[in-house]
């Protein structure tokens, strides 16, 4: 997954428009964060990479860029 992939995701499953899409957004400041939202965004980023993620994971993260790197390094 690159980085323009992650944004297109991020930008669906939280309906931002893609181009206000950064990685140095506190992603739960987002106005649609919520934990639903959070495990809707893991399971389709399980099933589009590949890549199981959990809350565990998501809670070491602060930045949509941590999500990215985390994902790629799984």
């Amino acid at each position: 997954m690159n980085f323009d992939r992650f944004k297109v995701i991020i930008s669906e499953e939280f309906n931002l428009p893609v181009k206000d899409v950064k990685g140095e957004i506190e992603f739960r400041n987002m106005e649609a964060w919520s934990s639903l939202h959070a495990l809707l965004f893991i399971a389709r980023i399980n099933e589009e990479e590949g890549v199981m993620l959990t809350s565990s994971d998501l809670a070491l993260c602060t930045y949509l860029e941590d999500i990215y790197k985390l994902i790629v390094s799984k």
